[in-house]
């Protein structure tokens, strides 16, 4: 009887505690990661892995201490003669740190590869419709592919 009383708040509390949402954060002893050690869900996860920053600040992503990727806030940047252009969202690569350290410190499209070296503030020729497309710089030189998103009227391209 005596143990029935201990046990049965027991497994409330626990039944309760599981089904809380838990979060974490992940870290090893000293930051040093080991073989084996991985960040994520497993094949028996029911739920979809989040990635998430809440607050208003770009998500990067770091390999041999330098930035590769960064994924923009909400923000807005200055590009070429345009200002005040909305980037939300927007996903730089880069081999290095030297695209965030160049005039233009925000991707031009919604995914911008910049190349690690050479001139990659090729912001001449920007359009605002160009944001929704892929952008390459690098070796001064700029191409952006994509469709075009100001488009109100349908129009036929001659051939």
């Amino acid at each position: 009887m005596k143990t029935l009383r201990i046990m049965r708040p027991l497994s409330v509390v626990a039944g309760l505690l599981a089904t809380c949402a838990v979060q974490s954060q992940v870290t090893t002893l000293g930051n040093n990661s080991n073989a084996g050690d991985w960040v994520g869900c497993d094949n028996t996860s029911p739920f979809p892995l989040e990635i998430r920053q809440n607050d208003n600040y770009p998500i990067q992503w770091f390999t041999d201490a330098l930035r590769r990727m960064q994924l923009e806030a909400t923000q807005t940047a200055n590009l070429g003669s345009f200002n005040s252009m909305p980037t939300d969202g927007f996903l730089a690569i880069s081999p290095n740190s030297s695209f965030w350290t160049g005039s233009y410190r925000s991707p031009f499209t919604r995914l911008h590869l910049a190349e690690g070296s050479g001139n990659n503030d090729q912001a001449i020729g920007y359009r605002p419709w160009m944001r929704n497309g892929i952008t390459f710089t690098g070796n001064s030189d700029r191409c952006t592919s994509g469709r075009s998103t100001l488009m109100t009227t349908h129009r036929t391209i001659p051939r």
